[in-house]
């Protein structure tokens, strides 16, 4: 999306960037919808998965990973096909979206959302560092 140079210099508040980055990812996924037909397969995450933590391993899976979570990850397909990220649903305790990053064998939680970007409680914070914990072995 081409935005012009003093498009931010308008909002007041924190809450107008975010109606703005809502408003972006309804645009996308919109204009999106009919690019399916090109499937990108993404490298395959050391970690694995398991049956509640599934890696995302197309664009196909990312765009409605998007879609249905209402929030901007369908845009990260770049990130996904360099591998420089892996891209996860979390099924359990809460339904979320986690992007993971791996360096030097270490595992670093880069992102995690519920949808429409709402931060997930404590129990799955909880949830999802025991099973990379478990999964870590792998690295």
């Amino acid at each position: 999306i081409n935005l012009p140079d003093n498009y931010f210099r308008n909002f007041k508040s924190e809450e107008d960037l975010y109606n703005a980055h809502d408003r972006m990812v309804i645009r996308f996924n919109k204009k999106h919808k009919n690019s399916e037909s090109e499937i990108i397969i993404f490298p395959p995450c050391p970690l694995g998965s398991t049956s509640d933590f599934l890696q995302i391993r197309n664009n196909i899976e990312l765009i409605q990973e998007g879609r249905q979570m209402r929030h901007c990850v369908g845009g990260h397909v770049r990130r996904a096909k360099a591998g420089s990220a892996f891209y996860y649903r979390l099924l359990k305790p809460e339904r979320a979206t986690v992007q993971i990053g791996i360096r030097n064998k270490k595992t670093a939680i880069q992102q995690f959302k519920l949808a429409l970007n709402k931060e997930p409680f404590e129990d799955s914070w909880v949830y999802l560092k025991s099973v990379l914990d478990g999964l870590s072995h792998k690295l």
